[in-house]
Order: C-alpha cells, then structure tokens, then sequence
C-alpha cells in the first residue's frame, strides 16, 4: 500500500476521491438540513391551519361562556387539540390527547403574541410537533395546545439519508475508477517522453522529443529538453 502511492497516477486519483468526498459530505449534510426544515415548515403550517379551523370553532353563548361549536366531529377525532380557559379549566380535549400521557398544560402570559412551537418525545417513543398559543374571542382569552406526529418527517429524512449513504459509495467508485483512468490519459506524454529520453544517447543526439501542445506543462517540459539537446 505504501508503495502503491508513490506512483503519481494513484496519488492523483486518491487526492480526487477525497476532494469529492468532501465535497459531497458536505452536499449531503446541508442538504438533509434544508429537507428537516423545509419539512417541520410544512407541519408548522399545518397546524396553522388546524388553528385556523379551531377558532371558527370557539363561540361565546348567551351565558357569556367559551363553547365549542361543532359540525363535525371528525376533527376532534382526528387531530391533537386541547382548550383551557382563562382560569385554568379544561374546555376541549380530543380522544387523541386523553390516550396519551402529554407534559402538563404551562399557561403562556396573556400579552405574548404569535405561537410557540416545540417537539418532543411521547412515553411510547412517538415525535410529536406542538403548536400552542392564545386564542382571543370576543374579549374572552383561552388557551390552545394542536400537536402532530412527526413521524413522516423522520420517515422521509431518514430515507433521503439511506439513499445518500447508497448512492455517496457507488459515486465514490465511479468517480475514483474514472478519475484513475483521467490520470492515466493526462500522464500518457510523461510516460512516452520518459520512453523516447531513455533511448537517447551520444549516437543520435539529433533526436527530439515530439511536443504535442507547446502551450501546457508538458508541451513546455518538451521543449526545454529539446533546447537542451541542442545545446549539446
């Protein structure tokens, strides 16, 4: 192995395969954070929209109470929602949240504005992505917490990163078996050169290297052998 890399050729080849190596470490890497971000925006604004169609739902009655008005249940059954009112009751909670041990309720102050959202991790290892806030509805302030799974989001990263971690080898063999090839083309008119000097002597001293592009290295290395010949 050693030995292997004192020849020119290999040495090329091995300083391409870890430059694109490299190269496509660093693709690889920036392109699964774009892929993670550009995903949780997604669900980040999916539970925007779940918001949207939680505050069509709240209603103020004619006791002056927060009520849930509901023409189809199907979103509570399908979606992640609690409700607190202002002093700390539970007003909504969908079958979803009661089936699962969620952290506790921490009532955000009155005054913030926008949402906050935040992962973590479930008991029985599933992600989860929640989006809480408040909700203000005619004067009344409640408080909301939607989640959503995230496990598609790990599903789809996880499989971009197993198609890099095949493709990334079979490019690193290709490149290297090509680039190997490359070094040898480019280092053919050394290896003619070498051939046409070792066969030189003081009976044909009238011999000249051939100079196949005068412009590049070689073609330059070419001449300034031939000048030398002529000098002698």
């Amino acid at each position: 192995m050693k030995h292997l890399f004192h020849n020119v050729r290999a040495r090329l080849t091995l300083w391409y395969v870890i430059s694109l190596s490299v190269i496509l470490i660093l693709y690889a890497g920036l392109s699964g954070m774009l892929l993670i971000v550009n995903l949780r925006n997604t669900m980040d604004n999916q539970l925007e929209e779940d918001f949207e169609v939680l505050e069509s739902m709240v209603k103020i009655n004619r006791y002056g109470q927060l009520v849930l008005d509901i023409d189809d249940e199907s979103f509570l059954y399908d979606h992640w929602t609690q409700l607190w009112s202002d002093n700390g009751n539970l007003l909504v909670e969908s079958p979803l949240f009661k089936k699962q041990q969620i952290p506790g309720m921490n009532r955000p102050d009155r005054h913030c504005k926008g949402f906050k959202y935040n992962s973590f991790v479930l008991p029985d290892h599933l992600h989860v992505r929640m989006m809480s806030g408040i909700l203000n509805v005619d004067g009344h302030t409640c408080f909301f917490r939607l989640l959503r799974s995230e496990e598609l989001l790990r599903n789809e990263t996880g499989m971009f990163l197993l198609w890099l971690l095949i493709a990334m080898p079979v490019a690193l063999i290709l490149a290297g078996g090509g680039g190997y090839f490359m070094a040898g083309k480019l280092l053919s008119p050394v290896h003619r050169m070498t051939d046409k000097v070792s066969r030189i002597d003081d009976t044909n001293l009238q011999e000249r290297l051939p100079v196949v592009n005068p412009d590049d290295e070689l073609g330059y290395l070419a001449q300034t052998f031939n000048e030398l010949l002529q000098r002698i």
